[in-house]
């Protein structure tokens, strides 16, 4: 009998729990599927930000880990790009560089310890306090990670951007929500804290 894909996944979880790492063909031969099954549900739980999917396998996401290069986002390992950086400074002291709002949601929403945030206006590079931004979540842009969500000072050239390349409008509480859910695909979102 097939398992089905929440399965293979929970199993993968309790694999990477034990171990730390997991890899690709050792998942397939365990798990009796194909190496492009196994593929298709790392990506799913990368995309959840559950795990991070490296060359060969995966490892258990682990957040607010310094990256490597102070330019590399610690969500995804991206280059940071002034365009849609997201800066994140902790109780701490610490400040962190995710590559793209995307990114920097899915810190916050796995991070106890954030301070302050900001975000980079995608027209116009200025930097702009989280609580004031308009995100345009899910556009037809595709431009850092996945889902799309780029950052607007200004709410009506978030507007006219959307018109344009479509998309969702949302203030900072809703983006957050929406991540969070993401993460946690099967509570509903007043469980997700």
């Amino acid at each position: 009998m097939a398992q089905l894909a929440s399965e293979r996944q929970s199993k993968i979880l309790d694999l990477l729990r034990l171990q730390g790492t997991v890899e690709t063909n050792a998942l397939a031969e365990e798990l009796g599927v194909s190496t492009m099954t196994i593929h298709r549900d790392l990506n799913k739980l990368a995309e959840a930000g559950i795990i991070n999917k490296v060359h060969g396998g995966a490892t258990l996401y682990k957040p607010m880990e310094k990256p490597i290069s102070p330019d590399l986002c610690p969500t995804c390992g991206k280059v940071v790009k002034e365009r849609t950086a997201f800066i994140l400074h902790t109780d701490n002291g610490d400040q962190y560089r995710a590559c793209c709002p995307h990114c920097g949601l899915m810190l916050i929403a796995s991070s106890t310890n954030i301070k302050s945030a900001l975000a980079t206006d995608f027209l116009y590079g200025t930097i702009v306090s989280i609580t004031q931004t308009t995100f345009l979540m899910h556009s037809n842009l595709t431009v850092c990670c996945s889902p799309t969500i780029l950052t607007f000072d200004k709410p009506e050239d978030a507007i006219r951007f959307q018109r344009g390349f479509g998309g969702t409008l949302a203030d900072y509480e809703t983006a957050r929500q929406f991540i969070q859910h993401s993460m946690h695909p099967n509570m509903r979102p007043n469980e997700v804290e």
